[in-house]
Protein backbone atom coordinates (compact mmCIF):
# COMPACT_ATOMS: atom_id res chain seq x y z
CA UNK A 1 0.00 0.00 0.00
CA UNK A 2 1.11 3.36 -0.92
CA UNK A 3 -0.09 6.80 -0.76
CA UNK A 4 -1.11 9.25 -3.80
CA UNK A 5 -2.97 12.28 -4.15
CA UNK A 6 -5.16 14.08 -6.49
CA UNK A 7 -6.50 17.82 -6.88
CA UNK A 8 -8.66 19.29 -9.65
CA UNK A 9 -11.61 21.13 -10.11
CA UNK A 10 -14.95 19.35 -9.93
CA UNK A 11 -18.41 20.24 -10.81
CA UNK A 12 -22.01 19.11 -9.62
CA UNK A 13 -24.43 19.86 -12.92
CA UNK A 14 -28.30 19.50 -11.30
CA UNK A 15 -30.55 17.42 -13.69
CA UNK A 16 -33.25 16.90 -10.84
CA UNK A 17 -33.68 17.50 -7.76
CA UNK A 18 -31.17 15.30 -5.82
CA UNK A 19 -29.84 13.98 -8.88
CA UNK A 20 -26.52 15.46 -10.39
CA UNK A 21 -23.85 14.98 -13.42
CA UNK A 22 -20.56 15.26 -11.75
CA UNK A 23 -17.72 15.76 -13.81
CA UNK A 24 -14.15 17.47 -13.49
CA UNK A 25 -10.44 17.27 -14.41
CA UNK A 26 -8.13 16.24 -11.97
CA UNK A 27 -4.28 15.71 -11.85
CA UNK A 28 -4.16 12.24 -9.57
CA UNK A 29 -0.96 10.62 -8.40
CA UNK A 30 -1.03 6.66 -8.08
CA UNK A 31 1.16 4.63 -6.02
CA UNK A 32 2.30 1.07 -5.75
CA UNK A 33 4.28 -1.94 -5.06
CA UNK A 34 4.44 -5.34 -6.83
CA UNK A 35 7.01 -8.25 -6.32
CA UNK A 36 7.70 -10.20 -9.43
CA UNK A 37 9.88 -12.68 -10.53
CA UNK A 38 12.19 -11.41 -13.52
CA UNK A 39 10.35 -8.61 -14.99
CA UNK A 40 10.66 -7.09 -18.12
CA UNK A 41 12.96 -5.24 -18.33
CA UNK A 42 15.23 -6.33 -15.89
CA UNK A 43 15.56 -9.98 -17.29
CA UNK A 44 18.51 -11.89 -15.43
CA UNK A 45 19.07 -14.74 -17.66
CA UNK A 46 21.42 -16.02 -15.43
CA UNK A 47 18.99 -16.42 -12.49
CA UNK A 48 14.95 -16.83 -13.66
CA UNK A 49 13.83 -16.93 -10.06
CA UNK A 50 15.01 -13.31 -8.90
CA UNK A 51 12.41 -11.64 -6.88
CA UNK A 52 12.23 -7.54 -8.17
CA UNK A 53 10.83 -4.90 -5.51
CA UNK A 54 9.14 -2.61 -8.00
CA UNK A 55 7.47 0.32 -6.95
CA UNK A 56 5.23 2.25 -9.37
CA UNK A 57 4.64 6.41 -9.62
CA UNK A 58 1.59 7.05 -11.91
CA UNK A 59 0.27 10.51 -13.05
CA UNK A 60 -2.97 10.34 -14.68
CA UNK A 61 -5.28 13.25 -15.96
CA UNK A 62 -8.38 12.29 -15.23
CA UNK A 63 -12.11 12.96 -16.40
CA UNK A 64 -14.70 11.54 -13.78
CA UNK A 65 -18.27 10.78 -15.35
CA UNK A 66 -20.33 10.18 -12.94
CA UNK A 67 -24.19 10.25 -11.39
CA UNK A 68 -24.55 11.89 -7.97
CA UNK A 69 -27.37 10.98 -5.81
CA UNK A 70 -28.12 13.00 -2.64
CA UNK A 71 -30.72 12.87 0.09
CA UNK A 72 -32.85 16.11 1.47
CA UNK A 73 -30.83 17.79 4.41
CA UNK A 74 -30.72 15.92 7.12
CA UNK A 75 -30.03 17.59 9.99
CA UNK A 76 -26.95 19.69 9.03
CA UNK A 77 -25.95 17.35 6.50
CA UNK A 78 -26.81 16.47 2.80
CA UNK A 79 -25.43 12.66 1.91
CA UNK A 80 -24.79 11.52 -1.03
CA UNK A 81 -23.72 8.42 -3.69
CA UNK A 82 -22.18 8.79 -6.31
CA UNK A 83 -21.33 6.09 -8.98
CA UNK A 84 -19.39 6.26 -12.57
CA UNK A 85 -16.28 6.04 -15.13
CA UNK A 86 -13.26 7.22 -14.61
CA UNK A 87 -11.31 8.33 -17.14
CA UNK A 88 -7.22 8.79 -16.94
CA UNK A 89 -4.84 9.59 -19.35
CA UNK A 90 -1.32 9.11 -18.30
CA UNK A 91 0.60 12.00 -18.38
CA UNK A 92 3.82 10.50 -16.01
CA UNK A 93 5.50 7.19 -14.96
CA UNK A 94 7.98 6.42 -12.97
CA UNK A 95 9.40 3.46 -11.57
CA UNK A 96 11.62 2.31 -8.23
CA UNK A 97 13.71 -0.73 -8.57
CA UNK A 98 15.05 -3.11 -6.16
CA UNK A 99 16.97 -6.33 -6.07
CA UNK A 100 17.61 -8.44 -2.85
CA UNK A 101 17.06 -5.04 -0.94
CA UNK A 102 19.83 -3.00 -3.01
CA UNK A 103 17.98 -0.73 -5.19
CA UNK A 104 18.94 -0.54 -9.09
CA UNK A 105 17.21 1.48 -10.12
CA UNK A 106 15.14 5.17 -8.99
CA UNK A 107 12.87 7.09 -10.67
CA UNK A 108 13.46 5.38 -13.85
CA UNK A 109 10.72 6.36 -16.34
CA UNK A 110 8.52 3.68 -18.02
CA UNK A 111 5.76 5.67 -19.73
CA UNK A 112 7.04 3.87 -22.84
CA UNK A 113 6.14 0.57 -20.67
CA UNK A 114 2.54 1.78 -19.64
CA UNK A 115 -0.73 2.44 -21.27
CA UNK A 116 -2.06 5.67 -22.50
CA UNK A 117 -5.66 5.31 -21.19
CA UNK A 118 -6.70 3.99 -17.45
CA UNK A 119 -10.53 3.48 -16.93
CA UNK A 120 -12.04 2.22 -13.94
CA UNK A 121 -15.16 1.94 -11.89
CA UNK A 122 -15.59 4.97 -9.28
CA UNK A 123 -18.03 3.89 -6.27
CA UNK A 124 -18.39 6.38 -3.23
CA UNK A 125 -20.66 7.78 -0.39
CA UNK A 126 -20.26 11.11 1.75
CA UNK A 127 -21.85 14.17 3.27
CA UNK A 128 -21.96 17.60 2.66
CA UNK A 129 -22.35 20.30 5.26
CA UNK A 130 -23.85 23.31 3.68
CA UNK A 131 -21.70 27.00 5.00
CA UNK A 132 -24.34 29.55 3.31
CA UNK A 133 -26.80 29.44 0.04
CA UNK A 134 -23.95 29.35 -2.38
CA UNK A 135 -20.84 27.18 -0.14
CA UNK A 136 -20.41 23.92 1.17
CA UNK A 137 -17.71 21.24 2.40
CA UNK A 138 -17.67 17.89 1.50
CA UNK A 139 -15.71 14.77 3.28
CA UNK A 140 -16.34 11.31 1.49
CA UNK A 141 -14.62 7.86 0.68
CA UNK A 142 -14.53 6.84 -3.09
CA UNK A 143 -13.06 2.98 -4.14
CA UNK A 144 -11.19 3.82 -7.52
CA UNK A 145 -11.78 0.08 -9.31
CA UNK A 146 -9.36 0.01 -12.34
CA UNK A 147 -10.44 -2.26 -15.06
CA UNK A 148 -7.77 -2.06 -17.88
CA UNK A 149 -4.84 -2.95 -18.14
CA UNK A 150 -1.99 -0.04 -17.84
CA UNK A 151 1.12 -2.84 -18.43
CA UNK A 152 1.82 -2.12 -22.46
CA UNK A 153 3.63 -5.80 -21.84
CA UNK A 154 1.13 -8.20 -23.59
CA UNK A 155 2.65 -11.31 -20.85
CA UNK A 156 1.16 -9.62 -18.22
CA UNK A 157 -1.94 -8.14 -16.65
CA UNK A 158 -1.52 -5.32 -14.32
CA UNK A 159 -4.34 -3.46 -12.88
CA UNK A 160 -4.61 -0.59 -9.72
CA UNK A 161 -7.16 0.29 -7.51
CA UNK A 162 -7.17 2.66 -4.87
CA UNK A 163 -9.07 4.20 -2.16
CA UNK A 164 -9.73 7.97 -1.61
CA UNK A 165 -10.81 10.25 0.94
CA UNK A 166 -12.23 13.11 -0.50
CA UNK A 167 -12.04 16.50 0.62
CA UNK A 168 -13.86 19.58 -1.14
CA UNK A 169 -15.57 22.81 -1.43
CA UNK A 170 -18.20 23.85 -3.79
CA UNK A 171 -19.17 27.04 -4.92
Amino acid sequence: MSLGFSYGLLGDFNFAENYSFSTGLTITTINGKSTEVNPAPYHNPGDATMPYGLKYKLQYLEIPLTVKLRTAKVGEMVWYGQFGLSNGFNIGAKQDVELSGRKIEEDLNIKDLTNFYRAGLILGAGGEFELDTHTSIAVGLTFNNGFTDISDDKNRNVRNHYVGLNLAVFF
